[in-house]
């Protein structure tokens, strides 16, 4: 927020006209740059803090220990990744009522239109930037690395100081062993990275309409990349047998209940939609005109000491809001305006919420868990298998059957 204030200070003070006329769009965009690099400065971090806060928990088993570095690790990077977008959709320019009350850090508005163009370029960088910065570390950062210390190896080792082409001959497993080691839990953070994009897409669908596009994308990307890291940057996970994807069922589940209701609230609040549907029905006749005219609010400069010291000011002005003006009895009070258009803001998110709840149970009971395909030939390898199991019983049967028929006659020939 403070490079953002000071920025667009900046850029509205220089002497060249095109970045002056363009100074809130440059702003929005480097902003979002800078939120992108602070995202990821704070990913490492709970990285760590998350496996930290688990050994001190000390859970009783090794998969309750898994399961508590997953929700940890989801639940901080929930914050890290969605704090500043839910910052941008919902609370900003909501600190400052009036002119005069606005502060150094209040002074971080949202368009006079709304917040909805802000949200969008920061979406469009988080979902675009962000992921090809992470690509560009995935290619160059751990082969700078197995680079060093394959040097390092030889360094250490006189023999390939005075005979560099051992390195070549050492089998396969040995020059895999100095390439860089996966984390105990990278497959979980791949997962995590996946899932957060999957929020970024429900949560701000209404803002961001590109968001699946540029997700799938991304996917198609990041299958290369990873590729490319399990199988040349980085050492062979070793391979766990697994019945499912395990908790992230249940996060998944609540990220499709929780992107309903915040849908909900950026199309009641981000943007202007109920404002302008209660004008046309109320006021506009129907139309729209005079719509503008009516979110405005009258100021006296007076009442502001920023414009005691400005000669030829005018003696009034207007900002966006609902309040009362200066010659009202109720100086800057909150309208009746105000309050009828946040219930039917909140009735519009309790009609929007409902309506897509029962849209997603309609949808979850029509359709199948498993397709029919996948079914069948889930049935069939079962009954391979039972089958495999009958064979092989009747075969030990007929051993056994054989075996006790020799050992009688050995005993009848004893006798």
């Amino acid at each position: 927020m403070v490079l953002k204030i000071l920025l667009d200070r900046w850029l509205n003070s220089t002497r060249v006209g095109y970045i002056r006329s363009h100074s809130t769009m440059i702003t929005m965009c480097l902003s979002s740059i800078i939120t992108v690099i602070i995202i990821n400065s704070f990913r490492e971090f709970y990285q760590s803090a998350s496996v930290i806060l688990t050994k001190i928990e000390n859970p009783r088993t090794q998969c309750d220990f898994d399961n508590s570095v997953l929700y940890k690790r989801y639940l901080l990077g929930f914050m890290n990744n969605y704090v500043p977008t839910f910052y941008e959709a919902f609370f900003k320019g909501s600190f400052a009522r009036l002119p005069h009350q606005m502060t150094f850090l209040r002074k971080d508005l949202c368009q006079p239109s709304s917040c909805t163009v802000a949200l969008c370029i920061q979406l469009g960088f988080l979902l675009t930037i962000r992921t090809f910065m992470g690509n560009i570390c995935t290619a160059i950062y751990p082969p700078l690395k197995n680079i060093l210390r394959s040097l390092k190896e030889q360094c250490c080792r006189k023999v390939c100081q005075k005979n560099p082409a051992i390195k070549q001959t050492l089998p396969q497993w040995e020059e895999e062993y100095y390439l860089e080691p996966l984390d105990t839990y990278s497959v979980t953070e791949e997962f995590s990275e996946m899932v957060i994009r999957f929020g970024y897409i429900t949560f701000f669908s209404k803002a961001f309409p590109l968001a699946a596009l540029c997700a799938l994308l991304n996917n198609l990307i990041e299958l290369r990349s990873d590729a490319y890291k399990f199988v040349k940057s980085h050492r062979r996970v070793v391979p766990v047998e697994k019945s499912g994807i395990g908790a992230w069922n249940g996060i998944l589940r609540s990220l499709s209940y929780i992107s309903t209701a915040i849908n909900a609230f950026v199309i009641a609040f981000t943007s202007d939609w109920v404002e302008t549907e209660v004008y046309r029905q109320t006021r506009g006749n129907g139309s729209l005109k005079g719509f503008v005219n009516s979110t405005l609010s009258k100021y006296a400069t007076s009442d502001n000491r920023a414009y005691h010291s400005v000669n030829n000011r005018e003696e009034f002005c207007y900002f966006r809001g609902n309040y009362y003006p200066p010659e009202n009895p109720t100086k800057y009070g909150i309208t009746q305006l105000y309050w009828m258009n946040l219930m039917f803001k909140f009735v519009a998110v309790f009609l929007f919420e409902h309506v897509m709840l029962l849209c997603n149970t309609l949808f979850t009971y029509c359709l199948s868990y498993k397709p029919e395909s996948v079914q069948l030939q889930l049935d069939l390898i079962r009954h391979k298998e039972k089958e495999m199991r009958l064979t092989e019983c009747e075969r030990k049967l007929e051993e056994r059957v054989k075996s006790d028929t020799k050992l009688s006659k050995n005993l009848r020939g004893l006798k």
